[in-house]
């Protein structure tokens, strides 16, 4: 199905017809695979359905302002061998193609995902259009005229126990941006072609004074380094980009909205970041303090002791009951998660954990994300145990009864060992380094 789009924001859609973000060749697709925080399978089943997330026909998903497709791809590759019913929406017509050509290289059938060539703005006027489990919208939000307008027509085609993955741009990282950005909106003015707008800005980039404070980002910007002149159009020329503080992502969601805040995903898949005693040292005075605070305010406290956080990810819901896996179910089944995103498969993880049962009684071991956030793990008599027969497959309770077979005699009981597992779960919880799905889901067996 192929709709059309309305006239909205002109300058918008011109841009991302002539440059399609972010630069995606096609051809790559046939040796990598791109992981999109926070659209795996597995993460959203443990954030956003209590673990029980199925992949099947009764699932129904939508990427809305998919653009060049990094989470279209991702989210189809996943469910490539289900049932499930996969949606794309997107006002730029070369963005599309340029999706459509990526599915091709991986060998995946294009009919397979519904198209829409059309705006976040026209979701309540679509037929036939929704409601959908979990919806990804990364990167769109802050370029419209009216965010709330844009967040309000999602949760519109939003299953009322549905979920959504956003990113919307932080200010505090993005000052030395916002910066450029004002600057060329200087240079530019009354230059009406795109082209000449990007060869002047490249001009600038080249004469910046070493002091500049956009140089403290430029060498280890995408956009700027790989991403070519579609990467400087969007990041330094785009007509319309605002950015939301932590503060401001929970007035927009929460108080405009009416939709709830689960969890921040920070770098690596992370939620530490967001968690404003891991910023704090142990013997500080403050960290009493810091600790009493409320998940809101312990956020708002570490983005401004982070202070170069460029954007926010995360999840949201319409359901007003705990959405997050429970680690006292003992029917959750436990698995490492990725935890440096694509620098390791999961496969290594695993291993990496399971050493943990030559760990020496006592000492632990560490789990350390891309953010160089670190969070100690104390292993006990059992803990070690319980780690080696992690696998992704047996619940918490048929580990603990596989624990028990271990000992000949005076096995431990299934309370003492979940004591000991729930000890490290909730230690390493800000990293993700494990998380849980459930007996009743099947996205593990998806598990990319």
């Amino acid at each position: 199905m192929m709709t059309q789009p309305n006239s909205y924001l002109k300058d918008v859609r011109n841009q991302y017809e002539d440059y399609p973000y972010p630069f995606r060749n096609p051809e790559d697709e046939k040796h990598r695979l791109g992981h999109t925080s926070p659209d795996r399978l597995s993460s959203i089943g443990h954030f956003l359905f209590n673990g029980k997330l199925k992949a099947d026909e009764n699932l129904s998903v939508l990427v809305a302002g998919g653009g060049t497709g990094d989470a279209l791809v991702y989210l189809t590759e996943q469910l490539k061998n289900t049932q499930a019913k996969i949606t794309y929406l997107d006002l730029s017509s070369t963005s599309m193609q340029v999706c459509k050509d990526r599915l091709v290289a991986r060998g995946i059938d294009v009919n397979r995902v519904n198209w829409h060539h059309a705006s976040i703005l026209d979701i309540p006027k679509l037929k036939n259009f929704g409601p959908f489990d979990y919806i990804n919208c990364s990167g769109v939000l802050h370029h419209l005229a009216d965010p709330l307008e844009g967040l309000k027509a999602l949760k519109s085609s939003l299953k009322p126990k549905g979920g959504m993955g956003i990113m919307v741009y932080a200010p505090y990282g993005r000052v030395a941006v916002y910066l450029m950005q004002d600057l060329m909106r200087r240079l530019n003015e009354g230059e009406s072609d795109a082209q000449q707008r990007v060869e002047n800005t490249k001009q600038v980039l080249s004469r910046l004074p070493q002091h500049h404070l956009f140089r403290t980002i430029q060498a280890g910007h995408l956009d700027i380094n790989e991403y070519g002149d579609v990467g400087i159009y969007d990041l330094l020329l785009h007509s319309q980009d605002r950015a939301y503080s932590v503060a401001d992502v929970y007035e927009w969601v929460e108080e405009q909205a009416g939709l709830k805040l689960v969890e921040f995903m920070g770098e690596g898949y992370a939620t530490l970041t967001y968690d404003a005693k891991s910023y704090i040292g142990t013997k500080s005075d403050l960290l009493d303090k810091v600790a009493s605070m409320s998940k809101k305010e312990s956020a708002i406290v570490a983005e401004l002791l982070h202070s170069q956080m460029m954007k926010h990810t995360f999840y949201v819901t319409q359901n007003t009951d705990d959405t997050v896996a429970n680690v006292d179910d003992l029917d959750s089944v436990p698995f490492y998660n990725i935890i440096h995103s694509n620098l390791q498969t999961d496969e290594q993880n695993r291993k990496h954990y399971e050493q943990a049962s030559n760990v020496e009684l006592g000492k632990g071991f560490s789990v350390m994300n891309d953010n160089k956030a670190r969070v100690g793990i104390l292993v006990d008599k059992f803990s070690s145990k319980i780690l080696g027969k992690v696998d992704g497959k047996r619940s918490l309770k048929e580990i603990y009864e596989a624990v028990q077979d271990i000992y000949a005699s005076d096995a431990p009981s299934i309370e003492e060992l979940h004591k000991s597992f729930k000890a490290m779960y909730m230690a390493g919880a800000g990293l993700q380094w494990i998380l849980l799905s459930h007996k009743e889901s099947n996205v593990l067996e998806h598990h990319k």
